[in-house]
């Protein structure tokens, strides 16, 4: 801004020199004083940190009071450099936009009134855009939301026709608009610059970013491309033209190779097709014909599209999604023919006309043509393309005179049609300018001819000073610059951005401790979470992290916490709402845009060869940066858990989740999921596709499970492939109604085989029968007894507490929690006798915690939605201390099933709770700029992994001889049985952490 400002001084100095004989001599002095009070009040609420900035705004801000040229020049340069958003935490720079339009309102009623000229201009374009207005405030007003809408419609419109009326009536010579023309290519080099800069040396750009990018509100690469576009041609007019000065020479020749190198890393598509068009129409419409040198010209664009670096799949997802858009658009303004559906609706409708779902939430149509069209309706782009073909015609006479003002509206033209600038400043600024253009050159010719006396013969009409200050001051009056809203307004500003964090993962997420440090503690192979806390009432920053100290090799990554909205209440004392579960994985360095407030989760993995020790780093977000501390331990978490952690998948439902119908993708998906868990090391059961067909070779039952019904999809491929050793596998269970068949015993028989092929003799093991009732107790032994007879390497496993009817046969008993250390069930020393004979217990949760037919709540943990982090967390403490073998819960994608009947991400409804049976998300390509099929954890699952975790310090501690006594103390208190244990999550941390303490202590 600097540089701008001392370009403006120039230009003052010009205008002043100039006109000696109309220069008072109190004017030097006088802005001398301005300038040096103005210096002193930016510098005062600066800092001395910003000192050129304060010098920059002393000077805009002086010098614009006596020059309407200089006051517009500098209120367009923030607009384009915005330093309010680089600099968030500098409140005064808030104040820039408003101070600046008020600037120029004063600047220019001075001026009128001192030349006596008390009229202001009124062109063709202006009644299309008056008319644009009242059309789109009737579909504001008609809309679903009208009062929203109509918000929207004042925030972005307002602002623009100020800044329109303020251009036609503060320019009133060559020298003036050229000085105009000049200070926006250098704002725009100077945002290319920023631009330039994060992109090759900001750690928040590492992460193979390669795109241009920046923090503003033109920080997009596209919409960058779009300014590179506008600015291109005149930077290369002011280096060829005839008329132009040395300064103005110098300033073409610095900043074109800064636009072309913009212009590169943005990697925009259609800013490259906007030059073609661009000089296209130089060559075909000022020079009239097309040199051999004109034609290579041309084929610089198309050699510059072949070598875009740019992703394949992601080229080939933006071209499908965009044709979804324009497909969405026109579904709009066929159900909304006359007005659309609403000023600033496109995003809150795109889900509801996609036909299919590319790209998934509040979209935006990516053209502002389509926008206008779907937003207000076919008369309101009628009358948008008729200010534009207007004021193409306006550049078209001008051409041979001033040419670049033709090549950058008609190339910014076909840029906008691949950007939503509807609602921006960049094409009103350039319509303006070009108007006013228009009207200096033909009162030049007229001068010529001695015609300027005529009034009939002025190009642009005139009307009575009393009616524009009416008009203006009425703007001015709606003109409130929110600094959160209109995020492509002129007038708008970032507001202050907040960065705070905290260890651990706090639900309620309020619960949070939030600071501006985290600290977490680990050992090797662990992963420890954090919560990020973005606060902004609107942002658009990436996120970043930059380098770990001593070159650690210590892995983060992020995820965007998302919610959920539940319409019922999942046990006694919860209320439906939005609440935090599903984790959608954020690409460091991207954009992330919001209102208000953005949760994050933070993970991060310690190798298990990293070096013990304390290491660090930095998290960026809007110019705020939290500080992350990691304390690596000696201790070293074992691939194989102290307390497994078992769960079904039916691979079918996935399907089901993702397309809504049969697709051939089951086994893909599957092991993609078996992936997700694993990663939180849980381990399926038995999972399969088909079940493993029972053979006959050499007169024995064998069991088909390589190639039946094909390799992909066997029940090796399915079930067994990338399962650890440790881990338990499971075949399929047997209907009762078969239990008496001849072909349920070769199928022991077969699977006995199988276990000999497989070679985990101790690892196999049946799920036999899930809760049985009483009465059907005598057909589970039986069938029990089946199993054990023909396979006897297999284990049989049943969701039941102790009878003794059964316990010859089970090698598993799963009583659900409810029913354990509880008041009319077996206690905990039959199950303790259990496993000193050799056999294992289990356990798991169910809806009898939360109700399953009501609401209830038993105090025994559960996995729902509502429920606080200390539910999941206390998981591995319980199983603990009673020495339980295992952890089981029922399903992870039981909600998948009812898709596209019921999405899974609208609700989770089952067994009357809400995420009962569902701990995973299906993430469909277009939802939350995915561009394939996968699998999104949740909150939830990320607590069972830290309750696993849990699970080996507890380990560790119970095996040391002899146990401290504080520990026994506080384990014992924290959860002293299974429905009175301690509800604070942080408690469990605290104590993990004091565990861990002492433990790496006693490794040194």
């Amino acid at each position: 801004m600097l540089i701008i400002a001392v370009f403006l001084t120039l230009v003052s100095c010009k205008a002043i020199w100039g006109n000696k004989s109309e220069v008072k001599s109190w004017s030097i002095p006088a802005m001398l004083a301005l300038v040096t009070t103005g210096f002193v009040f930016w510098l005062v609420a600066l800092g001395m940190e910003f000192i050129f900035l304060a010098l920059a705004l002393g000077i805009g801000f002086a010098l614009g009071l006596f020059l309407p040229v200089v006051a517009l020049s500098f209120f367009l340069s923030c607009l384009i450099l915005r330093p309010w958003e680089f600099l968030p935490d500098q409140q005064a720079l808030l104040e820039l936009p408003r101070a600046g339009a008020l600037l120029c309102l004063v600047s220019l009623a001075l001026a009128k009134l001192k030349d006596a000229n008390l009229d202001f201009r009124w062109t063709a374009e202006l009644t299309a855009f008056a008319l644009l207005t009242v059309v789109m405030a009737l579909s504001a007003l008609l809309s679903f939301n009208s009062s929203e809408s109509f918000e929207f419609l004042v925030d972005h419109l307002v602002p623009i026709s100020v800044l329109m009326l303020l251009l036609l009536n503060g320019i009133r010579f060559d020298w003036e608009q050229q000085s105009v023309i000049t200070v926006i290519v250098i704002s725009i080099c100077g945002l290319l610059c920023q631009a330039i800069w994060s992109t090759l040396t900001d750690p928040t750009f590492v992460h193979g970013i390669s795109r241009l990018q920046t923090t503003n509100l033109l920080g997009n690469a596209n919409d960058l491309a779009a300014c590179i576009v506008i600015a291109l041609p005149f930077s290369l007019w002011s280096i060829f033209s005839t008329g132009s000065g040395v300064m103005l020479r110098s300033i073409g020749f610095i900043s074109l190779p800064i636009l072309l190198g913009g212009l590169w890393l943005s990697q925009s598509r259609g800013a490259i097709l906007a030059l073609f068009v661009a000089f296209l129409v130089y060559q075909l419409g000022i020079r009239r014909r097309v040199s051999w040198q004109g034609a290579l010209v041309l084929l610089a664009p198309i050699v510059a599209l072949l070598l875009l670096q740019r992703d394949a799949g992601e080229i080939a997802a933006s071209s499908n999604s965009r044709w979804n858009y324009v497909l969405a658009g026109l579904g709009m303004v066929k159900t909304n023919p006359m007005l659309g559906v609403g000023v600033g609706n496109y995003p809150h409708f795109y889900d509801f006309y996609t036909p299919q779902f590319l790209e998934w939430g509040e979209r935006t149509a990516h053209s502002s043509w389509l926008l206008i069209l779907s937003e207000a309706g076919p008369l309101a782009l009628l009358l948008f393309a008729t200010m534009v073909l207007l004021t193409l015609a306006r550049a078209w006479k001008i051409r041979d005179r001033y040419p670049a003002y033709l090549i950058a509206f008609s190339g910014y033209t076909v840029t906008m049609t691949f950007l939503s600038h509807t609602y921006l400043f960049l094409p009103y600024v350039l319509i303006a300018l070009i108007i006013t253009q228009s009207h200096l050159y033909r009162v030049k010719e007229l001068e010529s001819l001695k015609k300027d006396s005529k009034p009939e013969a002025k190009l642009i009409k005139t009307v009575p000073v009393v009616h524009f200050l009416s008009f203006i001051l009425a703007l001015l009056f709606c003109f409130e610059v929110n600094p959160a809203k209109a995020e492509q307004t002129a007038g708008n500003s970032a507001t202050e951005v907040k960065l705070l964090g905290a260890g651990g993962i706090h639900k309620p997420l309020s619960t949070a401790p939030l600071s501006n440090d985290i600290e977490l503690f680990g050992s090797r192979g662990e992963v420890l979470h954090f919560l990020v806390q973005l606060r902004s009432k609107e942002s658009c920053s990436p996120l970043g992290i930059a380098q770990w100290s001593d070159r650690a090799d210590l892995e983060a990554n992020f995820y965007i916490i998302e919610f959920i909205e539940t319409q019922k209440p999942s046990f006694t004392g919860a209320k439906p709402g939005s609440y935090p579960d599903p984790l959608v994985p954020y690409r460091v360095g991207e954009s992330l845009c919001f209102k208000d407030q953005r949760w994050m989760l933070g993970a991060v993995k310690i190798p298990r060869s990293q070096k013990p020790g304390v290491y660090s780093t930095k998290i960026s977000f809007g110019g705020q940066q939290l500080a992350l501390k990691v304390e690596v331990w000696k201790m070293v978490i074992p691939e194989e858990p102290t307390i497994p952690f078992y769960t079904e998948m039916t691979t079918w439902w996935n399907v089901l989740g993702h397309f809504g119908k049969y697709e051939s993708q089951e086994a893909h998906l599957a092991k993609i999921y078996h992936q997700l868990l694993r990663k939180h090391r849980i381990e399926t059961l038995s999972p399969r596709i088909v079940g493993p067909k029972v053979e006959h070779k050499s007169g024995r039952p064998v069991l088909n499970i390589t190639t039946h019904p094909d390799r992909e999809q066997s029940f090796a491929s399915v079930n067994l492939e990338g399962r650890p050793d440790w881990a338990y596998y499971g075949f399929p269970l047997v209907t009762p109604d078969k239990i008496y068949d001849t072909e349920t015993v070769d199928y022991f028989k077969a699977i006995e085989w199988a276990i000999g092929e497989v070679g985990r003799e101790d690892r196999a093991m049946i799920y036999l029968w899930d809760e049985p009732q009483k009465d059907v107790l005598p057909q589970v032994r039986d069938l029990a007894r089946i199993a054990k007879k023909h396979s006897p390497s297999l284990k049989v496993m049943v969701t039941i507490t102790h009878h003794e009817l059964l316990e010859p046969y089970i090698d598993i008993f799963a009583p659900v929690m409810d029913q354990y250390d509880a008041e009319g069930f077996p206690p905990p020393k039959v199950y303790h006798r259990l496993q000193d004979q050799g056999k294992e217990v289990w356990w798991y949760v169910s809806c009898m915690s939360h109700g399953c037919m009501a609401l209830a709540d038993s105090g025994i943990p559960d996995l729902v939605i509502e429920r606080p982090s200390a539910h999941i967390k206390v998981l591995s403490w319980l199983t603990s201390r009673y020495g339980i073998d295992a952890f089981l819960y029922y399903h992870v994608n039981y909600a998948y099933q009812f898709f596209p009947k019921r999405d899974p991400w609208e609700s989770q409804w089952d067994f009357s709770g809400n995420g009962d049976g569902t701990l995973v998300y299906p993430g469909r390509p277009g939802m939350f700029d995915l561009r394939e099929h996968t699998a999104l954890a949740s909150l939830r699952l990320k607590l069972l992994l830290e309750s696993s975790q849990d699970g080996e310090y507890i380990n560790w501690m119970e095996q040391l001889d002899p146990v401290p006594d504080w520990w026994t103390k506080q384990f014992k208190q924290l959860v002293p049985d299974t429905r009175n244990w301690n509800r604070n999550y942080k408690a469990y941390r605290d104590l993990q952490i004091k565990a861990g303490r002492y433990l790496n202590a006693l490794n040194g």
